[in-house]
């Protein structure tokens, strides 16, 4: 069935406009792909990897219909697959309003693992650099109606899309009238969810991508994103990567939340500059610390309010 994961067929549309560091790349990167050909992502291979899942791994949420982007979280509920089986859950996101995140992918799924590494080092290929030393992936499978709201992460991702339609909007990363630069320090800090703060006039500025099966999209770190399923059960892989240049720039957040609590309003320095490299010290100092002191990250995890049910319109029951 996997026969076909050495022959992906990996595209870069338009990489001339990456320059120098084109996995952390200042404008969006458009791929093609064929990754749906290796058979992972077909409802057999999908109901037998969710049959053999920590549950603990896969998280499942709802929204609000007719949700618009800047909706409040608690429109946005978390719930449980617990005692549902992989063809269950899978009808039940075919049918209802339901989003699932299926972490840890190359940690759980061997399969899964080896098409990441493939993935990244035949991008590394076309795009002539070397393959991120840091690379994490999670499956994501979602209701034909459900979207994600306006957010931002922490590091560098690329959305394969495999199955269904989807619409993608990408806001400015260099502005921070779409994410604040305090936003940005508790995002990279780990003292936020990435949700961000939406206004209504930030769709002049978008760039709206209509995504399908065999697309990719690899966008400036920190852009503020948001996503809206058009059709069709979805099915996109998500891979994150850290890069030395990724890491650069998520340090500077964190050493400027540290800075703003001293009550000092930090920049943005340029990235070779002494305060940049003073600011990388600081931050580095403190993650030793952190480990040293074995302090826990904090949890945004919510209680549980629904289970999967194939049988409900939605998808779910309420607990």
């Amino acid at each position: 069935m996997y026969q076909q994961i050495e022959n992906l067929n990996i595209q870069c549309v338009n990489s001339s406009e990456s320059g120098t560091q084109p996995f952390t790349p200042p404008n969006l990167l458009h791929f093609t792909h064929d990754i749906l050909n290796t058979g992972l992502f077909e409802d057999e291979a999908l109901i037998r990897l969710l049959d053999q899942y920590p549950a603990q791994d896969i998280h499942v949420t709802t929204m609000v219909a007719n949700s618009n982007p800047g909706q409040d979280v608690n429109n946005w509920r978390v719930g449980t697959t617990e005692g549902v089986s992989g063809e269950q859950i899978l009808e039940a996101v075919r049918k209802g309003r339901l989003w699932l995140n299926i972490k840890r992918l190359a940690e759980n799924a061997p399969a899964y693992q080896a098409l990441m590494s493939t993935l990244y080092q035949a991008l590394s290929t076309k795009l002539s650099c070397s393959v991120p030393t840091w690379q994490r992936a999670t499956l994501l499978v979602s209701s034909p109606t459900t979207s994600v709201y306006y957010h931002a992460d922490s590091i560098p991702n690329l959305l394969w899309h495999i199955r269904g339609n989807k619409t993608v909007f990408v806001y400015p990363h260099s502005n921070y009238t779409f994410a604040s630069q305090q936003q940005l320090e508790l995002i990279c800090s780990g003292k936020s969810e990435e949700r961000l703060k939406y206004q209504p006039e930030f769709e002049s500025s978008a760039q709206q991508i209509h995504l399908k099966p065999g697309q990719a999209l690899l966008w400036p770190q920190h852009s503020p994103h948001r996503v809206v399923n058009t059709s069709g059960l979805n099915v996109s892989l998500s891979t994150e990567h850290i890069t030395p240049a990724a890491r650069h720039k998520v340090n500077l957040f964190r050493a400027n939340r540290l800075l703003r609590k001293l009550g000092i309003h930090p920049i943005i320095n340029p990235p070779n500059s002494l305060s940049a490299q003073t600011k990388q010290g600081i931050a580095i100092c403190h993650n030793i610390a952190k480990k040293l002191l074995q302090k826990e990250p904090i949890s945004f995890d919510l209680t549980p309010t629904f289970r999967v049910d194939p049988n409900s319109e939605l998808g779910y029951r309420e607990i």
